[in-house]
């Protein structure tokens, strides 16, 4: 069986997070507790969140929309231009993901909607993380959630 189209966001997002100047190819879909970071800087992504609206349709064949919560974090160790450089991280994920605004025909919309930054010291090295989450809005029939719906 095909993966839902949930995870085949993800793992497009990781395609194209993956392989960055900065980051290189530390980019792992993943929950941020369950993947031990041992080169930094590398971005995380997972799903959050999604509630789900009827569209059209009659029971068994509805249009399901799904808007739905990616994180994308970034971890760099703690250094004095931490900043810039998880600013940098952040410009390079914006203009990877904007470069498939449609995620390869899975998704609706795509954009960036909270950027957050804290320092993360529950890991074996002190760290910082910037947390970029995007709001991604696909479309599935509700008897097929592992073909998206252009």
């Amino acid at each position: 069986m095909a993966d839902h189209v949930r995870t085949q966001i993800r793992d497009r997002v990781v395609d194209l997070t993956d392989n960055l100047t900065t980051t290189l190819t530390r980019c792992y879909a993943a929950r941020p507790k369950t993947r031990p970071l041992q080169t930094l800087p590398a971005l995380i992504v997972y799903t959050n969140d999604e509630t789900i609206e009827i569209a059209s349709g009659q029971r068994g064949s509805r249009r399901l929309i799904r808007p739905l919560s990616l994180v994308i974090e970034a971890y760099a160790e703690k250094v004095t231009d931490v900043d810039q450089q998880l600013d940098t991280i952040n410009a390079e994920v914006e203009a990877a993901i904007s470069a498939d605004p449609t995620l390869n025909g899975l998704a609706k919309d795509v954009y960036i909607s909270q950027v957050e930054k804290e320092q993360d010291d529950e890991g074996e090295k002190p760290t910082w993380l910037l947390r970029m989450t995007y709001y991604v809005e696909y479309h599935t029939r509700e008897t097929a959630p592992t073909a998206a719906l252009a």
